[in-house]
């Protein structure tokens, strides 16, 4: 247990009851991982959310059974840290009313617990075959009001994709005021996701009061049980929080997620602790996805620097949305619509190296820099919409890097385990680097024969290479001029051969 003195506890309570004055950014967390978890390893989840600006944890919690237990231990902690927590209740598992009722019930006073205008937030993961409706919603809201506890529902009712269905849905459940769109990835395409569902589902609760929740996620990928599907997600982790911020302009943004590592779609390190089960370890084991926090980061500050006013506080103000009342006339290079880099001409005089995956990385120095390849400019999916009226401009970087990610194996690779992966014509076999820029200058990619250089102004960008046709390890630098700028190896290799179970999952890592 952590113990914090009585002032910095006092200004810890004071912090999560002042009035908000940004956006709201939450992450999906999966309760059923804690079960080996002790109170210092929930209490560094935390930390290491607050400190990109996460407010909160959505819970998932699937039983009445040791995940209650975890979730009471991370209480106190959250309440001496000032981070929040609130409960997403996962209906796919046998949840009864009074269940539900008696948890949130139990916190519901706590400063910890997250709340929408001062009245505590209850969702789900719901899914499409969920028989529950407005008796089962209804009857919990009712029942934690005869409690005097005036609870907002914000479910994820995951069978209101179609933006057509807003009248069904609120036809169906009066109860129900928010709504959390959990699809934040293509449904079985190609392409972009658009935010068709999440600007009708926002008009939608917008009637009842909101909240309207928006997912944002960098991934997903999944080989468990003979399951095995793999969504469109090379340029997600930008564009979707582009489309938050400059588009939708949602009450909260749920990251999704912070630990599910069984969807490959967390933003941490994979915690020692965790029962992976059976399958998940073949692509989980040893891949770390903790510098996909370093773009959340930025996107967060830019999301909560739109300068909306009190949207979700521990006590009622009124509330207005981002854009409404912000003075976003200040300009900063580039927009969010930066259009794809492109490559130079001429390879850097720079030393790269490109080691095989089998041997540790040498010194930039030990080896000629291979010749870029001929291949063309890589297509990156249209960029995101340019930003409505009132749009806020994006933030300073603060520093440059590159964070990259990129997949193990080609998708075309024949493996001895795991299922067929549905969708994997959808993703490219390619190296991509997110370039984050104080000024211009050229991003670099190599592995074995596979090179590219790429122009990029200020700001942020995404900008790939083809997988090589060898064994290798890319190798990135940003330069200016002679200068380089910063340089580093990825941390796993690209294999051709050896793989013993279908992966998706990606290498993601920060130079």
């Amino acid at each position: 247990m952590i113990y914090l003195s009585r002032s910095a506890s006092l200004l810890a309570l004071l912090s999560t009851a002042r009035l908000a004055t940004a956006q709201s950014v939450i992450a999906h967390y999966m309760a059923q991982q804690l079960y080996d978890y002790k109170e210092a390893d929930i209490t560094k989840d935390m930390q290491d959310a607050k400190a990109i600006g996460i407010e909160a944890f959505a819970m998932n919690i699937a039983a009445m059974d040791y995940e209650v237990d975890k979730i009471k231990m991370a209480y106190p902690i959250a309440e001496q840290l000032g981070f929040q927590l609130l409960y997403s209740f996962d209906t796919s598992y046998d949840w009864q009313a009074g269940d539900i009722v008696s948890l949130v019930a139990a916190t519901a006073n706590s400063s910890a617990t997250y709340k929408w205008n001062g009245r505590p937030v209850i969702s789900s993961f719901s899914p499409s075959g969920d028989p529950r409706g407005e008796d089962f919603w209804g009857g919990i809201k009712k029942a934690l009001a005869d409690q005097g506890v005036d609870a907002v529902l914000a479910p994820g009712l995951i069978k209101f994709r179609d933006p057509a269905k807003t009248q069904e849905f609120l036809d169906s459940f009066p109860s129900v005021e928010g709504f959390f769109n959990w699809w934040s990835w293509p449904e079985d395409k190609p392409g972009n996701l658009t935010t068709d569902t999440d600007l009708a589902y926002k008009a939608a609760v917008a009637t009842r009061g909101g909240p309207y929740i928006m997912a944002v996620s960098p991934w997903q990928f999944k080989n468990i049980n003979g399951e095995a599907w793999v969504e469109s997600s090379d340029y997600i982790w930008k564009y979707r929080w582009e489309q938050a911020i400059n588009e939708v302009k949602p009450d909260i943004i749920e990251i999704v997620t912070w630990n599910d590592y069984g969807e490959s779609h967390y933003i941490t390190d994979v915690n020692p602790v965790v029962n992976l089960g059976t399958d998940a370890p073949h692509y989980v084991t040893g891949v770390d996805h903790s510098a996909w926090q370093i773009p959340a980061k930025y996107y967060i500050k830019w999301f909560k620097s739109c300068g909306a006013a009190a949207t979700r506080r521990a006590r009622g103000f009124g509330k207005k949305r981002c854009g409404q009342n912000c003075d976003c006339s200040a300009t900063l290079a580039p927009p969010a619509s930066t259009p794809p880099a492109k490559p130079l001409p001429v390879p850097s005089s720079e030393p790269a190296p490109v080691p095989s995956s089998e041997e540790p990385a040498p010194s930039p120095t030990e080896a000629p820099l291979p010749e870029p390849t001929s291949a063309p400019v890589p297509s990156e999916p249209a960029p995101a919409p340019t930003p409505a009226p009132g749009s806020c401009a994006a933030p300073a970087i603060e520093e440059e890097t590159i964070v990259y990610w990129y997949r193990q194996f080609p998708k075309d690779i024949e493996c001895s385990g795991g299922g067929e992966v549905r969708n994997k014509d959808f993703v490219a076999d390619e190296i991509f680097a997110y370039a984050m820029l104080k000024e211009p200058a050229t991003i670099r990619i190599d592995a074995g024969a596979s090179s590219g250089e790429f122009a990029v102004a200020a700001g942020t960008a995404i900008v790939s290479i083809p997988f090589p046709d060898t064994d290798e390890t890319p190798f990135f630098q940003i330069l200016r001029g002679e200068e380089v700028v910063k340089s580093g190896h990825g941390n796993m290799g690209i294999r051709h051969s050896g793989c013993d179970w279908g992966n998706f999952n990606p290498a993601v890592g920060s130079i």
